[in-house]
């Protein structure tokens, strides 16, 4: 996969997102499940625009799964690692200026939706963020700070 196809993806993502989230009176039925999905499909949007970042900031030719970077520690699903590999790089991307990483946000409750991502999430509800805990107006308020995130990070690469 060529880099740049990680910002076609976070950016399609994050459209996808937002339709789901503004559509969620039609399916009222399912709207919690709704709501659970677009959580799942919101730490997609921040890991491939992390992925996009750090291969662009290198100007990385071919494909990703090519790079040693890749295999070295890049290839996880985990945001705290990817940006612990971005930052031990010597030519790693400045990530400072991102809602997030080292800004801390006010808001707890924004704060455990980044914290408490994984994939697992797909398949069962984690320990740290459950469904219940997530609202339409958090979720949207999430969405904000993520869509902030997507959009520095296309600025800036």
């Amino acid at each position: 996969m060529d880099y740049k196809e990680y910002k076609k993806a976070s950016t399609r993502h994050l459209l996808t997102c937002k339709y789901l989230l503004n559509n969620l009176e039609t399916d009222k039925n399912n709207k919690n499940h709704h709501l659970h999905n677009i959580y799942y499909l919101s730490g997609y949007i921040i890991e491939t625009a992390l992925s996009y970042a750090f291969f662009s900031n290198l100007k990385h030719k071919g494909h990703v799964e090519d790079s040693e970077h890749y295999h070295l520690g890049f290839k996880t699903h985990s945001f705290y690692a990817k940006i612990d590999y971005m930052n031990k790089c010597n030519n790693g991307p400045d990530l400072s200026a991102l809602p997030f990483i080292y800004n801390k946000i006010q808001d707890n409750k924004i704060t455990a939706l980044f914290n408490g991502w994984s994939t697992d999430l797909r398949y069962f509800y984690g320990d740290k963020v459950r469904v219940k805990d997530i609202d339409q107006e958090l979720l949207s308020k999430y969405l904000k700070y993520v869509e902030e995130f997507l959009t520095l990070i296309l600025r800036r690469f």
